[in-house]
């Protein structure tokens, strides 16, 4: 759910003042600036290793939500189809996931799907902001891939 598909009700007509809260409303804004300002903080880098700017998390905002709860659903289903594998269930997911991902970006690749995000940048940010991957994988707390401050989507 976005800022735009709150405004739509049942029957699929539009309405300025939407049909969520004003709370809803401002929960969704905080948590979407929340996304844009973890994510605007990401360097992008391709094959060179030299610095191609940052991402700009405002223009990514969507996607990056859209990408964390995805990921966080998508988890809770592989745990539930594969319960007695335990705690390796998890680290098998989030393996998996990146894996899924892995490629070799050239600058000019990095530099023209910075809108889209680079794929080092989804699987890090997804992770980083899932209590889920901190537990599997037993990162500490306040670790680059642990930090205190996580963007939820719910």
């Amino acid at each position: 759910m976005n800022m735009f598909g709150r405004a739509y009700d049942i029957n699929g007509v539009w309405s300025d003042e939407g049909w969520w809260s004003r709370e809803a409303q401002d929960a969704l804004r905080n948590r979407t600036t929340c996304f844009e300002n973890q994510y605007s903080g990401f360097e992008l880098f391709g094959d060179s290793g030299k610095s191609l700017g940052y991402v700009d998390g405002i223009a990514t905002a969507q996607d990056n939500i859209e990408l964390n709860a995805g990921v966080a659903l998508a988890h809770d289903a592989f745990l539930a189809q594969h319960k007695d594998a335990g705690e390796d269930a998890s680290k098998l997911f989030f393996l998996s996931f990146a894996q899924a991902r892995c490629m070799k970006e050239t600058d000019d690749r990095a530099l023209a799907t910075a809108d889209l995000m680079s794929a080092y940048i989804k699987v890090n940010g997804v992770a980083m902001n899932s209590e889920a991957f901190a537990r599997a994988f037993k990162c500490q707390d306040g670790a680059p891939m642990n930090p205190p401050n996580k963007c939820k989507v719910w």
